[in-house]
């Protein structure tokens, strides 16, 4: 079996707030998304961790459903509709605009010369110019929109070249975001078809001028800047308790920027508002802040503190930041306050898969299953920690499982493939 990088993150949501789905990446260049039942018996969990073959979870804020339309400016009900007129898309060339001297008219192609030379900057560059430079009613195809540059890369790197996709830095909102589209390279609705399960089912489109510089094709692209949240903090007469309850629906419309500076607000204003903390840790791990995460959740890691929560989202960001040891700590404090976790218990053992505790690991996804069921990843992560103690008999049984359990879900289709050609 080749030698997959399997880790499992359980993305649970707190009692107060919806859950996002997550997105996942196996050795760097693939991400898929998808979700699990909720585990019988515990209403306040969502099991919508993504698992085709799940390492190091990357929380990457992609735009489910409804903000994903208002993104790509269009409603809901019209993804799965087609809009686009039936004729062939032209290709990046035939749709661009005479008459720019610094237009290339291989842009699409440029740019990923870029891409896999590591000079991201100028790969983005070159396709804002791209995009600067078609009709403003040219459509692509929507792949989401991400505050995190890294979780925006994970997106482009699962649609690909082959997908014609691409990503610019534009207004979101009242602030800016990373875009990751798609250019079409054959009928709209033949395309949208074929993304379709790369895409969670559901896809959009977006007219290029939503991303388009005004007046000027050859804008440079405007670098991000991450100003501290509680700084935009405003003193409107609103009470911290109002706010966050306005900061809940927030979440709950999948609103998650707007969700941070509320809560940065709150606790501006109340630095105790303990459900406020919480919320916000929440938001910044699911946005990729894993270190701004980190730090605002630090005042609820109290021995005496008995919200499971709490460890879990300290846990989560330690992992993806690398500090094993404190995410060790923090996942078995949650654990031992809400043992019949089984989604805990598989966040224990992705420390210890990257601590290469393999065995150990394995006899940890073991107690997984008496509380989480089968779930797909579970038997995904046994199969790597198996092929990785050279036990290839249990790791073919974990492999096959797997298969059986995922035999008819799109999501999985590229991991699928992927373990199939290793077995």
């Amino acid at each position: 079996m080749k030698n997959f990088r399997v880790i499992a993150f359980a993305l649970l949501a707190v009692p107060f707030s919806a859950t996002l789905a997550q997105a996942a990446n196996l050795e760097m260049d693939r991400m898929s998304g998808g979700s699990e039942p909720a585990v019988a018996g515990d209403t306040s969990l969502v099991a919508a961790v993504t698992a085709p073959v799940v390492m190091k979870l990357a929380m990457a804020e992609a735009a489910p459903a409804d903000e994903a339309a208002a993104a790509a400016d269009q409603p809901a009900d019209s993804a799965e509709g087609e809009s686009a007129p039936a004729e062939v898309a032209p290709s990046p060339a035939e749709a661009t605009t005479e008459g720019n001297a610094a237009y290339d008219p291989h842009w699409l192609a440029t740019g990923w010369s870029y891409f896999d030379q590591k000079n991201v900057d100028e790969a983005v560059r070159v396709w804002k110019s791209g995009i600067d430079a078609l009709p403003g009613q040219q459509e692509l195809i929507f792949g989401g929109v991400y505050v995190n540059q890294s979780a925006a890369l994970r997106q482009l790197k699962h649609l690909g070249q082959k997908n014609s996709a691409l990503m610019v830095y534009a207004p979101y909102r009242k602030d800016h975001a990373w875009y990751v589209v798609a250019f079409p390279d054959e009928r709209i609705s033949v395309m949208k078809q074929r993304l379709r399960p790369l895409l969670g089912g559901k896809v959009y489109t977006s007219k290029a001028a939503r991303f388009q510089s005004d007046g000027n094709p050859n804008a440079a692209v405007a670098a991000p800047k991450m100003v501290a949240r509680a700084s935009k903090a405003r003193t409107e007469n609103i009470s911290p308790s109002r706010l966050f309850m306005q900061a809940e629906s927030a979440v709950e419309g999948k609103q998650f920027i707007e969700a941070a500076d509320m809560l940065a607000r709150v606790l501006a204003v109340s630095p105790d508002h303990d459900k406020a903390r919480l919320l916000y840790g929440q938001v910044l791990v699911q946005m990729g802040e894993y270190k701004e995460a980190s730090l605002v959740l630090v005042p609820l890691l109290k021995e005496s503190n008995r919200d499971w929560h709490a460890w879990y989202w300290a846990a989560t960001a330690a992992l993806q930041l690398k500090n094993l040891d404190q995410a060790n700590i923090f996942i078995s404090k949650a654990v031992s306050i809400q043992g019949d976790n089984g989604l805990l218990w598989i966040e224990k053992a992705v420390v210890e898969e990257e601590r290469n505790n393999y065995q150990q690991a394995i006899n940890i996804l073991n107690v997984a299953k008496d509380y989480a069921g089968e779930l797909p990843r579970i038997y995904l992560n046994v199969g790597y920690c198996a092929d990785k103690l050279g036990n290839k008999e249990l790791a073919n049984q974990s492999y096959t499982r797997f298969l059986i359990l995922t035999a008819n879900d799109p999501q999985y289709n590229d991991v699928r493939e992927k373990v199939l050609s290793g077995m």
